[in-house]
């Protein structure tokens, strides 16, 4: 799967390369988020991939355009190194994104949802912990994020490299590089919208499970379940209602493919 990991973005990464070359001044900046996968994900009954809005740092842009393939290994290699897990456990178990994700991956292997005590590194819940891909729907960090890092760039200059990353946000390299049954995404509200990440045209159905989370069946019959960033579920009834209403329809879709 990683190699089809590369095989994806390395045409990605030199087009990137070569459109910036004369864009001055971002060599600091992070380059955009490239997907990957746990060390499980290939074994995983259902393949779910987790989207979020951006990351709050990454790999400069310097240091990506100087070494392609440890770039675009990145994420996975993060991932099979449980860097998530060690993230969540040095953040004091904070961060409403893993959070979400870690309780997710919990209640798709029929467990409880996870305390302050739990252990995640024992096997049973470190294999649980490494079975999803995970990506974001803005592969560059938005203004929003640079600002709360002290990151200063120039509007204009900005929009110019915005422009530039547009060719990483897009679902159809998520589906070749990482082949997922399932998406969660959670970027509600977000500005870039959702029909343009995904393309209107491949949108087949819609469903409203609730005010903020929303079934998509897709063209490929991949489902993708839309709905509010983790930090945003705490305002409207707490994350894990909208946790429980995503698994009980994936529990339902689990039954008509008599996947157990």
């Amino acid at each position: 799967m990683i190699e089809k990991i590369y095989e994806v973005y390395n045409p990605i990464v030199k087009k990137f390369s070569k459109n910036i070359a004369n864009i001055t001044d971002i060599n600091n900046l992070s380059a955009p988020h490239i997907p990957g996968i746990g060390t499980e994900y290939m074994n995983a009954k259902l393949r779910i991939c987790y989207l979020g809005i951006d990351t709050l740092g990454w790999i400069s842009i310097e240091e990506a355009m100087n070494n392609y393939d440890y770039y675009i290994g990145k994420t996975t290699v993060c991932l099979s190194n449980t860097d998530h897990i060690g993230q969540w456990s040095d953040n004091g178990k904070r961060s409403p994104f893993w959070r979400f994700v870690f309780n997710m991956q919990f209640r798709l292997n029929d467990m409880g949802y996870l305390g302050f005590e739990t252990n995640l590194n024992i096997e049973s819940n470190n294999k649980s912990l490494n079975a999803f891909a995970w990506g974001n729907t803005n592969a560059l960090e938005k203004m929003a994020t640079l600002n709360k890092k002290s990151k200063v760039i120039d509007k204009k200059k900005y929009n110019e490299l915005k422009m530039e990353t547009g060719i990483f946000d897009n679902i159809s390299n998520f589906s070749y590089a990482l082949n997922p049954d399932i998406y969660i995404v959670m970027n509600w509200g977000d500005r870039c919208g959702l029909e343009e990440f995904i393309g209107e045209s491949n949108i087949v159905n819609r469903e409203e499970l609730n005010e903020y989370v929303w079934k998509l069946t897709l063209k490929d019959n991949r489902l993708l379940y839309w709905t509010l960033h983790p930090r945003g579920m705490s305002f409207k009834g707490g994350y894990k209602k909208y946790l429980e209403i995503i698994l009980n329809s994936i529990n339902n879709h689990k039954s008509h493919l008599n996947i157990t």
